[in-house]
C-alpha cells in the first residue's frame, strides 16, 4: 500500500511537470526546460524501482512460504560472493575484468 501511494504521488508529480513543459519556449526557457526534464527523469527512476521493490517483495513472501532456495551469484574467481540470488550483483561481474585497470 505504502509503496503504491507514493508511485501514485511520482506519477501525479510526472504529469505536473509535463504539463508544465507545454507552454514553454523552447529556446528562451532552455535553462528551466532541462530543470524540468532533470525531474521527470528522476520521477521515472524512482517509479521503476518501487516496481522493483514490490516484485522483491513479492518474491520474498514467496520464499518465505517454503519456495526453493535461491541460487547464489559467484564472483570471477569461482566462489560465492553472497547469498544473493542470481543476478542481482552485476556490477562485480561488469567490474571484475577491470579491476587491475588499463
Amino acid at each position: 500500500a505504502v509503496v503504491q501511494h507514493h508511485r501514485r504521488a511520482l506519477v501525479e508529480e510526472m504529469q505536473r511537470y509535463t504539463r508544465l513543459r507545454a507552454g514553454a519556449d523552447p529556446v528562451a526557457d532552455l535553462d528551466w526546460l532541462l530543470t524540468v526534464d532533470a525531474m521527470v527523469l528522476r520521477a521515472e527512476a524512482m517509479v521503476r524501482w518501487l516496481d522493483q521493490c514490490e516484485g522483491r517483495l513479492a518474491r520474498s513472501r514467496r520464499g518465505a512460504s517454503g519456495a526453493a532456495p535461491r541460487e547464489t551469484v559467484r564472483s570471477a574467481v569461482g566462489s560465492p560472493a553472497s547469498e544473493a540470488p542470481a543476478g542481482a550483483d552485476a556490477r562485480s561481474a561488469t567490474t571484475a575484468g577491470t579491476a587491475g585497470g588499463p
